[in-house]
């Protein structure tokens, strides 16, 4: 019992991507067309592994865009159960006509909404690279999360090849960590 108790601890721990140093000066993109990334369905292709989403598969977004706000539904499958939560997003004050938002859910005590920085590090019209970091309590470690999301299951033309690009030549980001979604009907299937 006690080692099924410390593998459970071991893998709790694990589920993220953790640094030794505190959150990177983290340039979003430029000219982000919020308005056409705030409305309609993103595909999950890959996320960093992290607690919240532990267990969750064929993840995807619905955004519904109201004025300067967009309405967040996160789904994926757990379990052969559908899970959601739902929040919002918006441009940061400081975000000019950059990837710079808000986002904000329940995640807080006792269901409380928290807001997370997050960052488009990349996008164009099919694919978006999102990126959210949480230095912990000691100020000298972090978790990073991040998101690959396609308007497709798949990637489309060359945004795999420009994503990967991206992502490779950034100082923070590591593409070797991303677990892949699998999408297939045995994976993605549930019960209603």
């Amino acid at each position: 019992m006690i080692a099924f108790v410390l593998l459970a601890l071991v893998a709790s721990a694990s589920a993220g991507v953790f640094v030794n140093d505190v959150c990177p000066d983290v340039k979003p993109v430029e000219n982000f067309d919020f308005k056409a990334f705030g409305s309609g369905k993103w595909y999950e292709l890959a996320k960093y592994p992290n607690k919240v989403e532990t267990g969750g598969v064929c993840g995807w977004a619905e955004y519904v865009l109201n004025g300067d706000v967009f309405s967040i539904t996160n789904y994926d499958v757990s379990k052969n159960k559908l899970r959601l939560i739902t929040g919002s997003g918006k441009l940061r004050d400081d975000a000019g006509t950059s990837g710079r938002m808000i986002f904000s859910y329940p995640y807080g005590a006792g269901g409380s909404i928290s807001e997370h920085k997050v960052y488009a590090l990349y996008s164009d019209d099919k694919t978006t690279v999102l990126y959210y970091c949480q230095e912990n309590a000691d100020k000298k470690t972090r978790e990073d999360y991040s998101w690959i999301f396609s308007r497709s299951k798949t990637f489309e033309g060359n945004s795999k090849a420009s994503v990967e690009k991206y992502i490779n030549d950034n100082t923070f980001l590591d593409y070797g960590k991303f677990a892949w979604t699998d999408f297939s009907d045995d994976a993605c299937k549930y019960e209603a």
